[in-house]
């Protein structure tokens, strides 16, 4: 949802699979996207671009990282990167069940490089704790 000054509703943003709101990837129809959403940048005055962090625990789970421009009305995504189970860089195992993405928390820089680092809860995930 896009506020004014006072937080009263603007507009609102749709992003799905459907070809118009610039996300590319298709999604199953169980796939839960946007169970979880965080911005992992405030949105400062005068930016026109957002970065922002969604689940999609289906499954095995994903979390999709989103570059917003707000430039343009509707808002659309001009990147986007997958991190799940073999693609975004992410190296960890994940079962069918694991549900990764269920929960999302920006937590600053916790690695000191610079950027935002978020934990991911995966709520299925059994190893306990490995």
């Amino acid at each position: 949802l896009l506020l004014n000054e006072e937080g009263q509703y603007i507009d609102y943003v749709r992003i799905t699979d459907d070809g118009n709101s610039g996300f590319s990837a298709a999604l199953p129809d169980s796939s839960h996207f946007g169970r979880e959403v965080r911005a992992l940048r405030p949105a400062a005055k005068g930016r026109t671009t957002l970065a922002v962090c969604v689940g999609e625990p289906s499954d095995q789970g994903a979390i999709w990282m989103l570059d917003l421009d707000w430039s343009q009305a509707p808002a659309i995504v001009v990147d986007q990167v997958k991190i799940g189970e073999g693609a975004g860089g992410f190296q960890a195992s994940l079962k069918r069940v694991d549900q990764f993405g269920f929960g999302i928390a920006t937590v600053g820089d916790v690695n000191g490089d610079g950027m935002e680092d978020i934990f991911v809860g995966s709520q299925a995930h059994d190893d306990g704790g490995d």
